[in-house]
């Protein structure tokens, strides 16, 4: 495989002068590259930086509502995940937080 770093592949990197880790594996907080380095993901995007990589409970949940519906467009649809999350961070809120806008 060529370097992984601009313009040796397809990918527009969001740094141009470097090589890139190819992970393969996430374990909980750390990210597993194609040597077997580990690299701490301290960084991780809103999911995984609360729950982490590779919960099997959560890969669970996420395919068994994939398999109902994958998305709905919350500008003309509702649909029972949402609201009953919305319900919930509603109990769990400071008075006055009563609504949830979700995104993506």
């Amino acid at each position: 495989m060529p370097p992984r770093r601009y313009p040796d592949t397809g990918v527009f990197y969001r740094a141009l002068d470097r090589e890139f880790p190819m992970i393969v594996r996430g374990e909980g907080c750390w990210l597993i590259d194609d040597t077997g380095k580990r690299y701490l993901d301290a960084c991780g995007g809103a999911y995984v930086a609360n729950l982490g990589h590779g919960v099997s409970e959560v890969a669970d949940a996420v395919a068994s509502q994939i398999r109902k519906v994958a998305y709905v467009n919350g500008t003309a649809f509702t649909n029972e995940p949402a609201e009953l999350l919305a319900a919930e961070l509603r109990t769990l809120s400071p008075k006055g937080l009563d609504f949830a806008y979700f995104l993506s």
